[in-house]
């Protein structure tokens, strides 16, 4: 299962968010559970003290998404979507782009974003 299942299935979404099964670290060192949705850095702390102090619905990025997917987030974050959204994953990398400024320790690597 991958979160690109969740244009489809938000309880996908919800699912692999809460009991994350499938993680990568980036070039950078962060724990990505979303490609831009870090947990944190393994170069900055353990993977295993990361893993453990990771709560969904307390995740800046991943709560909203848990409580009511990309719609809640963008609602969260004051981002106001324009006509044209293709799906989803579309609102959802826009309106964290949005917000980068706010949570640069979770909303990154900025090159996800197009940012730099």
């Amino acid at each position: 299962m991958n979160l690109f299942y969740v244009r489809y299935n938000n309880k996908v979404l919800r699912s692999d968010l809460m009991h994350p099964k499938r993680l990568h670290v980036d070039a950078f060192g962060n724990l990505q559970i979303c490609q831009g949705i870090s947990l944190g850095n393994v170069w900055e702390r353990p993977l295993s003290e990361l893993m453990k102090n990771y709560t969904a619905s307390s995740h800046p990025g991943c709560g909203p998404l848990v409580r009511g997917g990309p719609a809640a987030l963008a609602q969260d974050l004051g981002y106001v979507s324009p006509a044209g959204v293709a799906d989803t994953c579309h609102l959802c990398f826009f309106a964290r782009r949005s917000a980068i400024g706010r949570y640069p320790e979770i909303l990154c690597p900025l090159q996800v974003y197009c940012v730099e």
